[in-house]
């Protein structure tokens, strides 16, 4: 069976950078807003009402992705971040 090649003008949007809006439509926006990727509770829906606070976090990981051809190295890691609230009174 002969090996299957792909158009040049193919081969190289597989090379290119993620764009902001690609990792925005393709990664966030459409998966089910209850997914979650890990038992940290968070799913896509809070990804996406905190889209503007966490693009720049997004892109540089797919960043890196990209410029080492590997996933970041704490990627399992997990922080814990204690938000007070503020009282009523």
């Amino acid at each position: 069976m002969p090996v299957k090649s792909i158009l040049k003008l193919n081969g190289v949007s597989l090379t290119q950078q993620f764009s902001l809006e690609e990792i925005k439509k393709k990664v966030v926006w459409d998966c089910d807003n209850f997914k979650s990727s890990y038992l940290d509770g968070i799913n896509f829906g809070f990804l996406k009402e905190f889209w503007e606070d966490t693009k720049e976090d997004f892109m540089r990981f797919f960043i890196c992705l990209h410029i080492h051809g590997r996933l970041v190295r704490d990627l399992n890691n997990i922080f814990i971040v204690i938000v007070p609230r503020k009282m009523k009174l």
